[in-house]
């Protein structure tokens, strides 16, 4: 008979095995965000020696989301590893140690099957499967803040501060989670005689990359925030946390998440409660500080007012708390039954219940008739968001039409300019200083990160180069205008009604293959 340690390395190699199946081949509506390419656009300028700039011999700005991100990528690429290959396997290999470090943890905390449960869902995890090849942070963000909690709950108090410290340079917001860390900390040590010379060391290792990285924005961007936050923000305002809460119900509303989602209050409860726990120390059971996290995660999403991007990117970080608090909870649950029997039958239906939803999920891509399962993994080629791979493309024949030295406004930054490799002008801002402090009349109202811009901005730099139509032509051998779905972006629909823009710029067909083609404006010479 198989030792309790064999069983659990047993399962957990089959878990990260249909994690892998479920990542690489079943995935088939998975879009590649084209955020990506912003974050290894500066990684690559970088590796060249163009410094962290989103335009080359330009202005900087900070116009990426994960400091930590870039940097490694940047890294990785100077040593010659293929750009597009280092953005997927970062966040590849985050997301498949966050479900073997859950499954470890979860095994020996809360035992063998429940454990094992915890990973199998991260495992199938929609969310977590799309961002596990998206190329961006987030699952190394995940994976962190897994590893800070886990840290603070084995009392490995500089250990936590060093993983508390990367959280906070992975993306700006982890700032919040040192909140939840050091009060259950605090908590934990408020009987030691000597505690601040447990904490101290410990905040110190916190707060040192985070003041670094600080500094070192103020001094080479001349910012006090990233410039994402001005692209995206403009204040706090009730409909910013109208629309946070919408997007909060949103996750709660998913299959995958309901089951859930259900039981966490009451696990929690039960835990921080139950008969055996003292008044003395119920604080600092596991749970309080998951919900701790939790909480830090949705405040963030209130006053951000959530995100634009698939699957629910703001809570993905705390995915893994949130399924392991559910496993403790159904475990505990199972065992309430005072009979041999009865825990037997509230225990097969509690598991029925926690695996329901990702195993439906799961099985319902197995049965996808389209995916073509000799498809190549990459960035763009397996991702069925057809704007990526036509915009990269697009970048590419532009490579051979633009003259050097030419600058191309438009609203998606990420593929295209990356494939391209010329000067862009950000219309959102994320990439641009001015835009992105321009105000926000209806912040709230409209998509997340894309309410700010000015076409007259726009169109007084005088770009050589304006994509007007977000996606491709509907006939290939014929220019198109822009269609409505295009002017939901409002800087395009301000170009358009400019009476300048007409008379200085001239429509032409860029065919990227036999059966797309893309209308680009021209700017007339002498104009």
């Amino acid at each position: 008979m198989l030792s309790r340690r064999t069983s659990g390395i047993l399962a957990l190699a089959v878990v990260l095995l249909l994690a892998l199946v479920n990542m690489m081949a079943l995935r088939t509506s998975n879009r590649a965000p084209d955020d990506a390419y912003i974050s290894l656009r500066y990684a690559d300028n970088l590796a060249q020696g163009h410094g962290l700039r989103f335009n080359p011999g330009r202005e900087r700005v900070e116009g990426f989301s994960s400091p930590l991100h870039v940097m490694t990528m940047a890294v990785m690429i100077k040593a010659g590893f293929a750009p597009r290959a280092v953005s997927q396997f970062s966040s590849l290999s985050a997301a498949l140690l966050t479900i073997l470090v859950a499954g470890v943890w979860g095994q020996r905390k809360i035992g063998l099957l429940w454990g094992t449960l915890a990973a199998l869902a991260l495992a199938l995890s929609q969310g977590l499967s799309f961002w596990a090849r998206s190329g961006m942070e987030t699952t190394g963000f995940t994976l962190v803040i897994l590893l800070a909690f886990i840290a603070a709950l084995e009392n490995r108090w500089r250990t936590m501060g060093v993983m508390a410290g990367l959280i906070g340079v992975l993306r700006p917001d982890g700032i919040l989670y040192l909140g939840p860390l050091f009060m259950f900390a605090g908590l934990v040590q408020r009987r030691d005689q000597k505690p601040l010379r447990i904490l101290v060391p410990a905040l110190v290792l916190a707060l040192a990359p985070m003041t670094a990285w600080f500094l070192f924005r103020v001094i080479y961007f001349h910012d006090v925030l990233p410039n994402t936050y001005y692209a995206k923000m403009d204040g706090t305002n009730l409909a910013q946390m109208q629309r946070g809460l919408r997007y909060a119900f949103s996750f709660i509303r998913l299959g995958e998440n309901q089951s859930f989602l259900a039981l966490i209050g009451i696990g929690a409860a039960f835990y921080m409660f139950r008969t055996r726990t003292t008044a003395r120390n119920w604080l600092t059971v596991w749970p309080a500080l998951g919900l701790g996290l939790v909480t830090c995660s949705l405040f963030f999403i209130l006053t951000s007012g959530g995100d634009w991007m698939p699957q629910h990117r703001f809570f993905q970080p705390v995915l893994p708390l949130l399924i392991l608090m559910t496993a403790g909870a159904c475990r505990y649950l199972a065992n309430v039954a005072p009979s041999t029997l009865g825990r037997t039958v509230s225990t097969t239906l509690l598991v029925l219940v926690f695996v329901s939803q990702p195993v439906r999920i799961f099985s319902h891509d197995l049965r996808h008739p389209t995916y073509p399962l000799d498809r190549p993994l990459g960035l763009v080629e397996p991702f069925d968001d057809y704007r990526i791979c036509e915009l990269f493309k697009l970048g590419l024949e532009m490579r051979k039409i633009a003259p050097p030295g030419a600058t191309f406004a438009l609203g998606p930054v990420g593929a295209f300019p990356y494939a391209w490799g010329g000067t862009v002008i950000d219309m959102a801002g994320l990439n641009d200083r001015e835009i992105a402090r321009l105000p926000v009349l209806n912040m709230g109202q409209g998509k997340m990160g894309h309410e700010k811009g000015n076409g007259q901005i726009i169109l007084a730099r005088k770009p050589d180069f304006i994509l007007m139509r977000g996606f491709a032509n509907p006939k290939v051998n014929e220019t198109a205008p822009p269609e409505e779905k295009d002017f939901t972006f409002g800087p395009r629909r301000q170009i358009w009604e400019d009476e300048s823009f007409h008379q200085d710029y001239e429509p032409f067909l860029v065919k990227i293959d036999q059966n797309v083609s893309y209308t680009i404006h021209r700017r007339i010479a002498g104009r």
